[in-house]
C-alpha cells in the first residue's frame, strides 16, 4: 500500500531543502598552502516528522558546520518529491537515488551520508538520527591570509600628448608592478584586469560536464585590503643634437621620461595611506622605461609597507628575506638598523622604528625566495653587534646629479687624452 505525501509533507520538505543552498563565497575557511575543493566528514543530528525529513534536518546541519549558514540566492533549488511507503521509506533512504537526490538538491555539496542510528523521541514523537555527512568544501589558499591588494586600471592624464605610445606604455607599466608586488610574496595580488576570464571559467564548472563537487568553488573570490591606483601624467621623448667640432658630425642623444601619480587605498574607508611621484628616466624605447618605471613604483610600495628585513647573519654574508626578480644580482643596499618605535606627538600614532643607516651591502646571490648579500662597509668595530638588533635594507637610489658627474668625467678622460696626443707630436 501505497501513500504519497502531503502538502504538508512537501513543504517542510523544500523549507529544509532551502538551507541546504550554501553560499561557499561567504564560508570562513581554514587556510592552507593550495587551495582547493576536499570532502569532509562530520557527524550531525536531525529532527522530523519523519525520517526522511530528520535525515535532511542532519545533512542541512552537516552543511552549516562545515559551510556555514548563508543562503546562495543565485542556486536552484531542486524538491525531493519521490513517492514512498512507509514500509520501504527506510531502505528508499538509504539507496542511490535518495543519494543523487540530496546532491542535486545542495548542488553538489553533499557528496553522501551513512545513517549510525535513529530513534523515536517518546515525549514528541519526533524522529532523531545521527548521521555521518560527507561534504564538500573549498580551502583557500594560505596565500591569502597576506595583505590583500589589487591594481586598479592605469589612468593617463589628459595632458599626455601620445596617446598610442602612452596606452602601450601604461599596459607594460601595469604589468610589471603586478609581477613586481607578487614576486615580493608580501601581498595576495587580487586580479581586477581578467575578471571576463575568470567569470568565464566559473560559469564553466556550473554546467553539467564538471563534476558536482567543483560547484564548491563558486562564490569564493574575495575583496581588498588596499587598491593601488597608478596614473600617468607625463611621457615624453627629448632628443637633443650636438655638433662635434673637430669632424662636424651631428651627435644625437635620445631621453625618454615618465612621471607617475601612485595611491595606496585603504578600500574600506576610502583612506588614502600612502602618496607619492615617481620619476624614471631612460635612453632607450618606451618598453624598457616602462620596465624600470614599474620596477621603481614596486620599489615604492613595497618599502612604505614591507622593507627587506634580514633574516640571518653568518659573519659578513647576509640572508634576506626576499628574492626573485624583485632583487638583482649586483645592487646595492643601505643597511639600515632598527631601534624603538617613535610616535607623532601630536596624534600619537606610530611613526615606524628609528632608523639609523650603519652601512652597504651588494647582492651576490639571488633565489626565489630569498638572497645573499655581502656587507661592503660597516660602520662599527665588530661585526658581531650585528646580531643583537633588527635590520632591514634599503635600495641605494642614485644621486640627482650622478649622470651630470658621469659626463663631466668622460670630458675629463677626453681632454686627457687630448693633451697626451699633443705631446707626443711636440716631441
Amino acid at each position: 500500500m501505497f501513500a504519497v505525501m502531503t502538502m504538508q509533507r512537501r513543504a517542510a520538505l523544500s523549507f529544509l531543502l532551502g538551507f541546504l543552498l550554501v553560499a561557499l563565497s561567504n564560508a570562513p575557511f581554514p587556510a592552507q598552502a593550495r587551495g582547493g575543493v576536499e570532502i569532509v566528514s562530520v557527524q550531525s543530528q536531525g529532527l522530523g516528522m519523519t525520517q526522511s525529513d530528520a535525515i535532511l534536518d542532519g545533512v542541512r546541519e552537516a552543511v552549516s558546520m562545515v559551510n556555514g549558514m548563508a543562503i546562495a540566492s543565485q542556486t536552484s533549488l531542486a524538491e525531493l518529491t519521490t513517492e514512498v511507503t512507509t514500509d520501504a521509506e527506510s531502505a528508499f533512504l538509504m539507496s542511490s537515488t535518495f543519494m543523487e537526490q540530496i546532491s542535486t538538491a545542495t548542488s553538489g555539496i553533499v557528496d553522501g551520508y551513512d545513517l549510525l542510528s535513529s530513534s523515536e523521541d517518546a515525549a514528541t514523537g519526533l524522529i532523531i538520527v545521527n548521521l555521518s555527512v560527507r561534504v564538500a568544501r573549498y580551502t583557500a589558499s594560505k596565500q591569502l591570509d597576506r595583505l590583500r591588494m589589487a591594481l586598479a586600471a592605469m589612468r593617463i592624464d589628459n595632458n599626455v600628448q601620445d596617446l598610442q605610445a602612452a596606452a602601450e606604455f601604461a599596459e607594460d607599466l601595469q604589468d610589471g608592478v603586478i609581477d613586481y608586488l607578487t614576486q615580493t610574496r608580501r601581498f595576495a595580488m587580487i586580479d581586477r584586469q581578467l575578471m571576463a576570464e575568470t567569470q568565464a571559467e566559473l560559469n564553466y564548472v556550473a554546467t553539467a560536464d564538471v563534476p558536482t563537487r567543483e560547484l564548491a568553488r563558486l562564490g569564493n573570490q574575495v575583496g581588498t585590503d588596499y587598491l593601488v591606483t597608478i596614473e600617468l601624467r607625463d611621457l615624453v621623448t627629448a632628443v637633443t643634437e650636438r655638433k662635434m667640432a673637430t669632424t662636424n658630425r651631428i651627435r644625437r642623444k635620445t631621453t625618454l621620461a615618465s612621471e607617475v601619480g601612485v595611491r595606496i587605498i585603504d578600500v574600506a574607508t576610502s583612506q588614502i595611506k600612502f602618496s607619492g611621484t615617481v620619476d624614471t628616466r631612460g635612453n632607450k624605447d618606451y618598453r624598457s622605461l616602462a620596465r624600470e618605471a614599474s620596477r621603481a613604483i614596486g620599489r615604492y610600495i613595497q618599502n612604505a609597507i614591507y622593507p627587506v628585513r634580514i633574516v640571518a647573519i653568518d659573519g659578513n654574508v647576509l640572508t634576506l628575506g626576499q628574492g626573485g626578480k624583485t632583487i638583482e644580482r649586483g645592487e646595492r643596499y643601505s643597511l639600515i638598523r632598527l631601534g624603538e618605535r617613535l610616535y607623532d606627538p601630536y596624534t600619537k600614532e606610530s611613526l615606524g622604528y628609528k632608523e639609523t643607516t650603519v652601512g652597504s651591502v651588494i647582492i651576490t646571490t639571488v633565489r626565489s625566495k630569498q638572497s645573499k648579500a655581502e656587507i661592503e662597509t660597516f660602520d662599527g668595530a665588530d661585526m658581531a653587534a650585528l646580531t643583537g638588533y633588527d635590520y632591514v635594507v634599503r635600495p641605494i637610489e642614485p644621486a640627482a646629479g650622478a649622470e651630470l658627474e658621469a659626463a663631466r668625467e668622460r670630458v675629463k678622460k677626453a681632454k686627457d687624452q687630448v693633451k697626451s696626443i699633443k705631446d707626443k707630436f711636440d716631441e
